[in-house]
């Protein structure tokens, strides 16, 4: 079968699955789009991989820009065609979209349907909800662009062949817009633990007590939560320090001169390898979502920090999909963001003050991760997805 894996954002699930997919010797084309400014998996090939998988990077040599709605369009509409063009060059009999902003998708989904190519929606986030969030400040004519927003997402979801939601956060949605739920069902995404394997910390960071946020840091996320832990006194008397691996909003925000602070510590993106090792040398990591964007979004990176095996401490609402996770194994404490700055350092500072702690923290984590997170298992579940829909031939 010739399948094509299309992840705008080229993040680790996606790349994991097309390898996978790969090595049951199906031929696969990963595509993904390094104009958007995020963390990536491994999309570049390996000596190891199967001769029939291939990474492409489609880019129109202009970044993406989310908050500029102009540009932002251009981009999108632009990264549609460029997507297609590579899609009707390889020629697939399936299609995964995972990732794509809402309006490149929708043309996608539209040319798709009227090629008769059949794809997998695989839903990572309600992209409608998120982005009519953004337009309240237009007053009464947010409920037409919202109405408007929600209405392409249904199309989306109509026109494909099969959805794979990551979180069942995402059924009520998906009910309550009257789709078929027989083409319906959740897979939980997943980071392969061999690319974060438990290492000794490094020298330089043997003895420091290091507060990790690796991951975008966008508006949806609160990047003065961050500056406030740095500045709460019991996680200074603990020696703490806060390092932000991110690019972008948040991180422009943190590197303002008055919020400098010695405890933090800014990076870019690192490549995977690196980023093991500052995992290594963490004594917690932190994830950061606001309650309004809890419904919609899961935040992927609690995946690599259980497959990285390390506490975490989660500022999100607890009904997230995430949450429920970290809170059920003992993986570490989870932070309705309605509560108060301090209780959130609490939660840091007691993890990198008590060892004993930190060490079955790090345990659950290790264990869940070992259990579910099988790139073997997600490619089966995947392939009966699009077996579904394909001629008998391919069955």
């Amino acid at each position: 079968m010739r399948i094509v894996v299309i992840d705008y954002s080229g993040h680790i699930p996606q790349a994991d699955l097309a390898r996978n997919l790969a090595k049951l010797s199906h031929n696969v084309r990963h595509m993904y789009c390094s104009d958007y400014v995020s963390g990536r998996g491994v999309v570049e090939r390996e000596s190891t991989d199967p001769a029939g998988l291939e990474f492409l990077n489609i880019s129109i040599k202009k970044d993406f820009n989310r908050y500029n709605p102009i540009e932002r369009l251009k981009h999108e509409f632009a990264i549609a065609g460029a997507f297609w063009l590579k899609i009707q060059e390889f020629n697939p009999d399936h299609t995964i979209f995972s990732n794509v902003p809402l309006f490149a998708m929708s043309r996608l989904a539209k040319k798709m349907k009227n090629n008769n190519r059949p794809y997998l929606f695989w839903w990572q986030d309600v992209y409608s909800i998120a982005i009519a969030g953004s337009f309240r400040k237009f007053g009464i004519l947010e409920w037409p662009i919202r109405k408007y927003l929600i209405s392409l997402e249904k199309k989306i979801l109509r026109e494909s062949h099969s959805v794979v939601a990551i979180s069942p956060n995402f059924e009520p949605i998906y009910r309550s817009w009257k789709q078929d739920m027989k083409k319906f069902s959740i897979y939980p995404n997943w980071t392969p633990i061999h690319l974060f394997p438990k290492k000794q910390p490094s020298a330089a960071n043997l003895h420091r007590k290091l507060a990790v946020y690796a991951g975008t840091l966008g508006l949806k996320h609160k990047p003065e939560l961050l500056l406030q832990l740095a500045d709460d006194s019991e996680f200074q008397e603990a020696a703490g320090v806060v390092v932000v691996v991110s690019e972008g909003y948040g991180r422009k925000f943190l590197e303002r001169p008055e919020n400098k602070r010695q405890n933090i510590e800014l990076y870019d993106f690192l490549p995977i390898p690196e980023l093991a090792q500052l995992f290594s040398d963490a004594s917690v990591l932190i994830a950061i979502l606001e309650p309004n964007a809890s419904t919609f979004s899961v935040p992927s990176k609690i995946m690599s920090y259980l497959s990285a095996g390390k506490p975490i401490v989660a500022s999100i609402d607890p009904v997230n999909a995430s949450a429920k996770i970290i809170k059920e194994i003992g993986a570490g404490f989870v932070v309705a963001p309605a509560d108060s700055v301090r209780d959130f350092s609490k939660a840091v500072t007691m993890i990198i003050s008590n060892t004993n702690l930190s060490i079955s923290m790090s345990k659950a984590s290790t264990k869940y991760s070992e259990k579910y997170f099988d790139g073997k298992v997600a490619a089966d579940f995947f392939l009966e997805k699009l077996s579904i829909y394909l001629p008998r031939k391919y069955i």
